[in-house]
């Protein structure tokens, strides 16, 4: 299912056994200047977790009526504020100052794949640690709020976690005939909306 509205949501991916935020790195001193990378920040009982980057996803449609997203950074009080989410040439996930063209994504919620509650659940088990107690009430209550998602901005690719980093990039899954080129589960990633445009 696609989403034919616009929103406001924060990112969260299930990395390591533990929901993390989306997060931007700070402005950079390099091309693209003073620009940011999106990357999975700590997770629950990690140590201190960086809140989540926040996202308005302004809806456009083709032609044909099929929605995709604009992504643009809500921080007004900060760098990156009103950047739009790219493609870099090499493949990874980075905010840029607005320009005239745009990138699109495609965002589907994934109904088959498992949704947060029960990736929580296969975490914690029947058993769960008593010292960990608070870590599983915050995350519960969190993942009670999320939706399963995969983005991709162009066919035949999507959102990947880099298998050195703990940057998002875009990686080729299939070709233009359909072969399977990347086998593996990507990264679970998650919606957490706070309002609706």
């Amino acid at each position: 299912m696609s989403f034919a509205i616009s929103f406001i949501a924060s990112l969260y991916a299930f990395s390591h056994n533990s929901f993390a935020p989306v997060t931007l790195t700070p402005p950079l001193n390099c091309a693209p200047a003073e620009d940011g990378w999106l990357r999975v920040g700590m997770g629950f009982g990690q140590g201190n977790s960086t809140p989540p980057a926040r996202f308005q996803f302004r809806c456009n449609f083709a032609s044909d009526w099929t929605p995709s997203h604009c992504i643009t950074v809500i921080n007004p009080d900060g760098p990156g504020h009103d950047h739009q989410l790219e493609v870099s040439r090499n493949g990874y996930l980075g905010v840029y100052a607005p320009s005239e063209r745009k990138q699109l994504w495609k965002v589907l919620q994934d109904p088959y794949a498992p949704s947060a509650s029960q990736l929580l659940q296969n975490k914690y088990g029947a058993h769960p640690d008593p010292l960990r107690r608070l870590d599983q009430a915050e995350e519960s209550t969190l993942a009670a709020h999320l939706l399963r998602i995969s983005l991709s901005a162009s066919p035949g690719y999507r959102v990947n976690l880099h298998q050195q980093s703990a940057y998002l990039c875009s990686e080729r899954y299939h070709d233009d005939n359909g072969q399977v080129l990347a086998p593996d589960e990507p990264v679970a990633l998650f919606l957490h909306i706070e309002t609706l445009n």
